[in-house]
Order: C-alpha cells, then sequence, then structure tokens
C-alpha cells in the first residue's frame, strides 16, 4: 500500500477522528476508505460516454438534440399538469 502525507486544518482532523471513531476505524483508515470511494466513482464523462456515443451515432445536430429534448420536457410537464388538476 502507498502511504501519503497531506495537511489539514485542525478544526478538520477533529472532526474526521470523531467520525472514524464513530464509524469504528482510525482516521487513516477512515480517510482511506474515503479516497477509495471516491476514485471509484464514475465520473461524469464514464456515466455521458453511452449518451455521447448514441448521440453522435444518430446524425443529429445539437440543435435538433436539444430541440427532441424540449419537446420530451414539455410533454412531461403537460402531463403532469393534467394529473394535478
Amino acid at each position: 500500500m502507498t502511504q501519503l502525507t497531506i495537511s489539514i486544518p485542525e478544526d478538520v482532523a477533529l472532526k474526521l477522528q470523531k467520525r472514524a471513531a464513530g464509524s469504528g476505524t482510525t482516521a487513516p483508515e477512515y480517510v482511506a476508505q474515503l479516497v477509495a470511494d471516491s476514485v471509484n466513482k464514475p465520473t461524469i464523462d464514464d456515466i455521458l460516454a453511452p449518451v455521447r456515443d448514441d448521440f453522435a451515432k444518430s446524425g443529429m445536430t445539437e440543435e435538433q438534440i436539444l430541440d427532441f429534448g424540449r419537446e420530451v420536457l414539455n410533454r412531461v410537464c403537460q402531463e403532469k399538469k393534467a394529473k394535478s388538476a
């Protein structure tokens, strides 16, 4: 395992120690888990990659895609209004 040294403000360190203790771990273990969770989450680019691929394959222009999205949004809003009326 790689060790890193970081500097954090004292008030943050105190909160970190409390949270670590509350979860039954040490502060270094708690931070390691936070970092692991963070870097293992998909990025917005990862999430949007299939959408971007579909957009590229569709042959539609950006304006056509935006118009389509607006139409769908308008339909959803109209349906919600109709249900609440």
